[in-house]
């Protein structure tokens, strides 16, 4: 990927141990650059790194980001829009990281990974080591499809699926696979555009609605949706898994398929296992997400998609103990990376704003009160607000304030 590597007088210690990443000096001197400055895990990493002596820049569309309002946050930037304009931001990076004196970039969210991916498959030096799977990895796990194809060859259970080029073609799929069926556009994340179809009268026009949107769709068996699962992991440039972690989903916004608005820790060997056996032997490094929902049919998980990136809820990893920014800062520096797998367990963290107020509102929609869920073994956070760091609650009220008027904001929000 044409890293560089940093002075040696600016780098941690080789060796450094799992408990020792809690130090406030540890990585005195590196500056790093995070993006998608208003989303929750650049808050989570932001604290997560500042804590430990890095003096982080935030970036984002807008120039008051969320995580910009941290204590942690020693500067913040504004960039052309990765999904709007996507020339223009790649423009903006290339100039940001060839003046900027960094130590590492952190690409946060799809659409700035996806523009940073196809630069460094284009050839791209950025000057500066990315926290980011390698470009081939990273694109085999971005599209769904190349994912199940894995997951198949490994003998790991997925939902069946077909990749249909026209509306009747799918159709022709749809009746194949069963009806309720479920349609996944091929790249997106969080729940955008994926939509069940309970029958076939209103097939077509869901398919083509998505298509419009998202480009052609899967077209998927339909699984009972049961509980989820995610496993987080990184490895290290010899694609040796060093880290891993599983929460489970106890909410989520949409109601029936999106990101989860509480997770809690948990400990599943058998999902983390199953994982490895996915990502393992495709080039892997850094972090990634691989989600799962058990199928209340069997009691078997069937794995749903990959992120390839950090992921939204990434405060809970670290509220139990595995510190994966700071993990995945010592992989981009070339350091070691400690084998961290042990954590607390029962570990529960909430999105309030704006998630948990979605939750409640979807559910009374329903005709149901929000399931009430019982006290949290291992204690519970919020992963907006903390007492030693208050003010991007600030952050998130402003920035709804902002976008109170922003029909587009609100439908990518509420619709997905």
């Amino acid at each position: 990927m044409g890293e560089i590597t940093p002075p040696p007088a600016s780098r941690p210690p080789a060796g450094v141990q799992a408990s020792q990443l809690t130090g406030p000096t540890m990585f005195s001197g590196i500056k790093v650059f995070v993006t998608d400055g208003n989303q929750r895990k650049a808050l989570a990493a932001t604290r997560s790194l500042g804590r430990k002596g890095v003096r982080v820049v935030v970036g984002e569309e807008t120039r008051a980001p969320v995580a910009a309002f941290s204590r942690y946050c020693s500067e913040s930037v504004a960039y052309p829009s990765a999904a709007g304009r996507p020339a223009g931001f790649e423009e903006f990076l290339r100039l940001f990281l060839r003046t900027r004196l960094l130590d590492a970039f952190f690409p946060m969210d799809d659409a700035v990974c996806d523009v940073v991916t196809s630069a460094l498959a284009s050839g791209w030096n950025p000057g500066v080591p990315v926290a980011l799977a390698p470009p081939s990895a990273y694109m085999a796990a971005r599209d769904k499809f190349q994912t199940y194809e894995i997951a198949a060859k490994r003998g790991l259970r997925h939902p069946a699926t077909e990749l249909p080029d026209s509306s009747s073609s799918a159709l022709r799929a749809a009746r194949r696979l069963g009806f309720p069926c479920v349609l996944r556009p091929r790249k997106t994340s969080g729940g955008r555009g994926l939509r069940y179809i309970r029958t076939e009268r209103d097939f077509v026009a869901a398919y083509e609605s998505v298509q419009r949107e998202h480009g052609p769709p899967l077209v998927q068996e339909f699984i009972p949706p049961g509980d989820r699962f995610d496993v987080c992991m990184l490895f290290d440039r010899d694609e040796d898994l060093r880290a891993s972690f599983v929460q489970r989903e106890l909410r989520n916004y949409p109601l029936d398929r999106g990101p989860s608005t509480v997770q809690e820790s948990t400990v599943r060997p058998e999902l983390v296992e199953s994982a490895t056996r996915l990502l393992e032997k495709t080039g892997w490094r850094s972090v990634a997400e691989v989600e799962y929902m058990v199928d209340r049919r069997d009691s078997r998980p069937v794995l749903m998609e990959v992120n390839p990136r950090f992921w939204a809820s990434l405060a809970c990893a670290v509220a139990a103990g595995v510190d994966f920014p700071a993990l995945a800062l010592l992989e981009a520096l070339g350091e070691a990376v400690p084998a961290t797998h042990a954590y607390v367990p029962g570990v529960r963290v909430k999105w309030l704003l704006p998630g948990g107020i979605l939750h409640a509102a979807a559910c009374l929609c329903a005709g149901r009160l929000p399931r009430p869920l019982p006290p949290a073994p291992g204690g519970e956070r919020k992963d907006i607000f903390e007492p030693d760091d208050p003010w991007p609650v600030a952050g998130v009220l402003s920035a709804i304030a902002s976008h109170c008027t922003d029909r587009e904001m609100w439908r990518r929000v509420v619709r997905r």
